[in-house]
């Protein structure tokens, strides 16, 4: 079997960098565009995927899946999270909600 995981690369704050990992390309691209890029200004986006292959199932932990980035989203939009547009947080919940 051939499993593919998507990251999105977040700024660490302190000169580094790491990646948060996702189910879907789809969510790895909104978690950059609207998370890193909306917030922070990044030029670029810093999504990729790493492929896995298995003879049995794999599902690492620490691994997000849209729910729990749908949810991410959410809180940011009931925090009224500072630097996020409102329209971009409730555009990229519903353009998730599409692909559950």
């Amino acid at each position: 079997m051939k499993f593919e995981f998507w990251y999105s690369v977040i700024n660490g704050g302190d000169g580094s960098a790491y990646p948060k990992f996702f189910t879907s390309e789809m969510a790895a691209k909104i978690h950059q565009d609207v998370l890193v890029n909306g917030y922070e200004g990044w030029g670029e986006q810093c999504v990729g995927a790493l492929r896995v292959k298995s003879d049995s199932p794999v599902f690492p932990e620490g691994i997000s899946t849209t729910q729990d980035l749908i949810d991410e989203l959410q809180e940011n939009l009931d925090d009224n999270w500072a630097g996020y547009s409102e329209d971009d947080l409730q555009g990229a919940i519903d353009q998730l909600k599409g692909i559950k």
